[in-house]
């Protein structure tokens, strides 16, 4: 099954991001209400909503709440982290009144050149859906994870530019996305509940988001330096020590 999946007219803002950003919505820094406008959080229909109760850890959560079918999906950090490589997390619960129309997830945001797509989206019943190809917006199912809803599972994804490799992963489950192609940079990477099935009819869309968080990851080449540089370190020290 392929569905089709566009970002439309939503772009991340070309100013930088500050970066890395972790973030559990708590207060003082989020108030309750419209997720957007806050620390540079964007999301222009206000369908994502700073909460308390029902949060992974803290307090407060983000609750994205639609029974149209034709919400605006995209909640993330506006800006452009202008990184090579970065792995998205966030905690997503499902709950058990949405409808299997909507998937829950993450979307990479990439350079404004590129023609890639990187999205990884689970349902309440756990099927997991992804983008089917680079340069591709459709969607497909590729897995599916046992039924999630009513709690929290943690959705990754994962790309690198330079190696043009995109990986992601549902409740510990590791799914491969298609490689890159022309993408020379990474901008944001957004929350997203998307209505997969395209109804408008009995549709109901409901989560919670929590624990995000947005950040470069080592390239190969510098964790092998850093494993030398810690391997060099503890053998001085036992050698302090004889």
């Amino acid at each position: 099954m392929k569905i089709q999946f566009t970002l439309g007219v939503f772009v991340a803002a070309a100013s930088a991001l500050a970066f890395p950003v972790n973030t559990s919505f708590e207060a003082p820094g989020y108030s309750l209400g419209t997720l957007d406008g806050q620390n540079n959080w964007q999301n222009v229909t206000g369908n994502y909503q700073v909460v308390s109760g029902g949060a992974r850890t803290g307090t407060q959560a983000v609750s994205f709440n639609d029974n149209t079918g034709v919400a605006i999906p995209w909640a993330g950090p506006a800006g452009d982290a202008a990184t090579t490589n970065a792995r998205g997390s966030v905690w997503v619960n499902v709950l058990g009144n949405s409808s299997l129309d909507y998937g829950f997830g993450l979307d990479v945001i990439y350079d404004g050149l590129s023609l890639d797509y990187s999205t990884v989206l689970v349902r309440r019943d756990g099927a997991v859906f992804v983008t089917s190809g680079s340069q591709n917006p459709n969607l497909a199912q590729v897995g599916n994870v046992g039924a999630i809803f009513d709690q929290y599972v943690n959705v990754t994804v994962t790309t690198d530019a330079v190696t043009k490799a995109v990986s992601a992963s549902v409740n510990g489950v590791n799914f491969a996305l298609p490689s890159l192609t022309n993408t020379g940079s990474i901008r944001s990477i957004y929350m997203t509940s998307f209505n997969i099935s395209g109804s408008t009819t009995a549709v109901s869309g409901q989560a919670r988001f929590d624990d995000y968080s947005f950040e470069a990851v080592p390239e190969p080449g510098t964790m092998l330096v850093l494993s030398a540089l810690g391997a060099g370190m503890l053998a001085r020290r036992k050698a302090r020590r004889s």
